[in-house]
């Protein structure tokens, strides 16, 4: 991923995401605080496969109060955020 796509998924993650997941991703967002679900520490998320991260903001997440950004988002934007947050450390899958 080049940095120019980086920079973009960076600037729509913080339009879309970190009102929820916070600046920094760590599920710590001024209305994420406000849910009755906390949302996803996305920086302790383990390397999902290419496309799943995708497929949950397509989507929506599992609780309810993660929505689908489908209807508001590009599939561009969607591979942007999803690249921006596998930039974060991001811990490999335990194979277990």
């Amino acid at each position: 991923m080049d940095e120019k796509n980086l920079l973009a998924g960076q600037a729509l993650f913080q339009q879309h995401c970190a009102g929820c997941h916070g600046e920094k991703g760590k599920g710590d967002g001024a209305i994420g605080l406000l849910l009755p679900v906390k949302p996803a520490d996305l920086t302790d998320l383990p390397l999902f496969p290419a496309g799943l991260i995708e497929f949950s903001i397509l989507t929506g997440g599992d609780t309810e109060y993660m929505p689908a950004w489908k209807k508001v988002l590009s599939q561009k934007e969607i591979e942007q955020i999803g690249n921006y947050l596998r930039s974060f450390n991001i811990k490999p899958v335990n194979k277990e």
